[in-house]
């Protein structure tokens, strides 16, 4: 081997040391972050029980700046509010929105269209079903909506 020869071996080796880092760059700025296996998704500090029987709640914990309860938790309170208060849509539309995003796709079904008899017709929810169908393999259904 002659000194071009190392030259230039050197430089591909650089230079294929920079594409893939570039490359690695611009694929972890268009993928959306991993999280470390069994941790669920982020829940939206707002979404709380009510605290009385006189409606949903208002987030007075997330603008004092408190921590978010962790998803189960949250899930939980609200399940026990939605089985005595059944007819209060916006808290089953929220607790619908927490099964669907742990993936918990009966629940968020069954929850769902609960909704969708107290509110027909609302296209959001409609297409959250359609998606819980989806994940369920009831391919049918999901096309339906």
């Amino acid at each position: 081997m002659n000194k071009d020869n190392v030259l230039f071996a050197t430089l591909g080796i650089l230079f294929g040391f920079i594409a893939g880092f570039l490359l690695q760059e611009v694929m972890a700025a268009r993928q959306p972050p991993r999280r470390p296996a069994g941790e669920t998704a982020a829940v939206d500090p707002a979404v709380q029980p009510p605290a009385d029987a006189s409606g949903p709640a208002a987030p007075a914990d997330a603008a004092a700046g408190a921590p978010a309860q962790p998803p189960m938790a949250a899930i939980l309170q609200l399940k026990s509010y939605v089985e005595q208060h059944p007819d209060d849509a916006d808290a089953v539309l929220k607790l619908a929105n927490l099964n669907f995003d742990i993936r918990n796709w009966p629940r968020a079904r069954e929850l769902y269209t609960h909704y969708l008899e107290l509110h027909p017709n609302q296209p959001d929810t409609m297409t959250d079903l359609g998606i819980t169908y989806r994940e369920l393999k009831q391919y049918d259904r999901a096309l339906e909506l």
